[in-house]
C-alpha cells in the first residue's frame, strides 16, 4: 500500500484486498476498475494525503490477517459486528463449531461404549476360563476318587479271583 500510495501520488491505494473487504463491509460494489473502485474508495473520505495511507494500511491489515479471498477468519475479525458478510460467516462458523461438539460427543459415547463392551468381553472370558479351571479340578479330583477307590477295591477283586472257581457252576 505505502508503495502505491507514494508512486500515486498520495492518492488512495487501490488494490484487490481493499475492495474485497469494502465489498463485505457493504460499502462498495467489487469491481476490477481502478477508476471505480477509487471513486467508490473516495466516497468513503480520505482520498488522499497521508490520511489516505494510513486508512488504507488499516483496512489492508484487516484483509491480510482476517478477510481472506478463499478462507475468511470471520469469527475472529475486529469488524465482525458490523460486517454483513462476517456476522453471516460466523454464524455459520458457530454452526459449524456446534456440529463438530456434537460430533465430537458421538464419537465420545461411542468409544466408551466399546470400551464398555471390551471390558464385558473380557470379564466374560475371565469368567469362563475360571469356570473352565474349576470344572477341569472337578474332573482330576473325580478321576482321583476313582482311582483310590479302585485301588482300595483290588485286593477285594483279586480276592474274588481267587474265589471264582471254588464256586460251583449254575446251570
Amino acid at each position: 500500500h505505502y508503495v502505491q500510495w507514494v508512486v500515486g501520488e498520495e492518492l488512495m491505494p487501490v488494490t484487490g484486498h481493499l475492495v474485497r473487504v469494502f465489498d463485505r463491509l457493504g460499502l462498495m460494489d467489487r469491481t476490477t476498475s481502478y477508476k471505480k473502485a477509487l471513486e467508490a474508495l473516495s466516497k468513503l473520505g480520505a482520498a488522499k494525503g497521508k490520511k489516505a495511507l494510513e486508512f488504507a494500511l488499516a483496512f489492508g491489515y484487516v484483509a491480510g490477517v482476517w478477510c481472506d479471498s478463499r478462507k475468511p477468519t470471520c469469527h475472529a475479525c475486529a469488524l465482525v459486528d458490523v460486517c454483513p458478510y462476517g456476522k453471516k460467516a460466523f454464524k455459520d462458523w458457530q454452526a459449524q463449531q456446534e456440529r463438530l461438539e456434537a460430533q465430537r460427543l458421538r464419537e465420545e459415547e461411542r468409544e466408551r461404549k466399546r470400551l464398555e463392551v471390551e471390558a464385558k468381553k473380557a470379564s466374560l472370558a475371565e469368567e469362563q476360563a475360571g469356570a473352565e479351571r474349576a470344572a477341569k479340578l472337578l474332573v482330576k479330583e473325580a478321576q482321583q476318587g476313582l482311582e483310590e477307590r479302585l485301588r482300595s477295591a483290588k485286593p477285594f477283586v483279586e480276592a474274588a479271583r481267587k474265589l471264582l472257581p471254588q464256586l460251583p457252576k449254575v446251570a
